[in-house]
């Protein structure tokens, strides 16, 4: 789709890796749950890219990107107002 095909595999592998990382048992099992797409905008983030760079390379708009880590965020921070 938005990332090459040969691309796949390697971000597949480091999302898993990523969410291997995690220690948060509740952070952990809602990033299991997002979309492969908003996990590909989170990894794409923490290796530095800028939402036009992650736009560009997903072949998104550059709007959808925010949206969705903004997304993220909220669910984040909700979760994180439960404790």
């Amino acid at each position: 789709d938005s990332i090459k095909q040969r691309d796949r595999g390697r971000f597949a592998q480091d999302i898993r890796e990523l969410l291997d990382n995690i220690g948060d048992r509740r952070i952990y099992e809602l990033l299991k749950g997002i979309e492969h797409q908003t996990l590909e905008i989170l990894l794409l983030s923490t290796w530095g890219y800028s939402g036009r760079e992650i736009a560009k390379i997903m072949g998104l708009a550059e709007q959808t990107v925010y949206t969705k880590r903004n997304r993220l965020r909220n669910k984040l921070k909700n979760l994180l107002k439960i404790e």
